[in-house]
């Protein structure tokens, strides 16, 4: 979404609003655009949609908040956000990382360097393409969803707990960095159990 003119983006959030709230029922409340990117004319979309949240790019390392620009009544969910390789900063999240080259054993371990790191709040994502249905990234996410350690909660009481910045828009800061708009996985796809 960064740089797409505000007419594009309300067009493509409206169709998506409809799609989702057909099949679920429920209000849509939080959009992500690709690669959690985002700018003003997001928040703009989402604000006349209605959508209380846009998904964006972490920049407090593994570590999720919400920032309110205080010109908006939508809020930002900052995503976990970790290191790999030469690619650079991603999402803490399978496909980020398969595209940055990381195996199943990496996503392990850096889940675990993630989890390690403590923080009071942390967004792991799966793409059902991978973590649904590629056995070795499964079995990561299984042991994130039985490890004791760690407090899943729903979206309501995660929303009630988790820490808010307000600022003025121009003040949050923002992450643009993205080296892997072309994946570089170390296998494909097909080639994974």
């Amino acid at each position: 979404c960064w740089d797409m003119p505000y007419d594009d983006q309300l067009a493509a959030m409206s169709e998506v609003k409809v799609r989702m709230e057909s099949l679920t029922g429920q209000p849509m409340q939080v959009f992500a655009c690709s690669y959690s990117s985002y700018d003003e004319n997001t928040l703009r979309a989402a604000q006349a949609l209605g959508v209380p949240f846009v998904l964006a790019r972490g920049t407090e390392d593994v570590r999720a908040l919400i920032y309110r620009p205080e010109e908006y009544d939508v809020g930002l969910i900052e995503v976990s956000s970790v290191e790999f390789g030469e690619m650079g900063r991603g999402s803490l999240c399978d496909i980020s990382l398969w595209s940055r080259g990381a195996t199943e054993q990496d996503f392990a371990q850096i889940l675990a360097e993630s989890i390690a790191k403590a923080p009071d709040s942390m967004i792991l994502v799966s793409h059902p393409h991978i973590g649904g249905v590629k056995a070795g990234y499964w079995e990561v996410y299984r042991a994130a969803l039985e490890n004791p350690a760690l407090s899943w909660q729903p979206f309501d009481a995660w929303m009630a707990a988790v820490t808010v910045i307000e600022r003025p828009f121009a003040q949050i800061p923002e992450n643009r960095e993205l080296d892997y708009l072309e994946p570089q996985p170390l296998l494909p796809l097909d080639q994974i159990a």
